[in-house]
């Protein structure tokens, strides 16, 4: 069977043009797709930026004040999940 569907409108990468999965930058609120998504050292990789945004010297200025505050909660959450018990198959191993 045949049926003929209408054009449609789709939102795209303002770097590449791709439809994939898009995300808006906070800095300079394009579209970006994950080809195109900016990391910043030392961020934690929670930061929703374009690569060109993330190669400027102000957003690593942000992401390094911030780094200070969130390394003390990311090393005590990985503490904490080091101390969760090992199952493998369902079974706790002891050890």
């Amino acid at each position: 069977m045949k049926i003929t569907r209408p054009a449609k409108e789709v939102e795209v990468c303002d770097f590449c043009q791709s439809d994939s999965y898009l995300q808006e930058c906070h800095v300079c609120h394009k579209k970006y797709c994950l080809v195109h998504d900016g990391l910043v050292a030392g961020s934690f990789g929670f930061t929703t930026i374009c690569r060109d945004c993330a190669r400027r010297v102000d957003v690593h200025v942000v992401c390094e004040k911030y780094a200070k505050r969130l390394a003390p909660i990311y090393k005590a959450r990985n503490e904490a999940l080091k101390r969760l018990p090992v199952y493998l198959d369902g079974e706790k191993v002891e050890g």
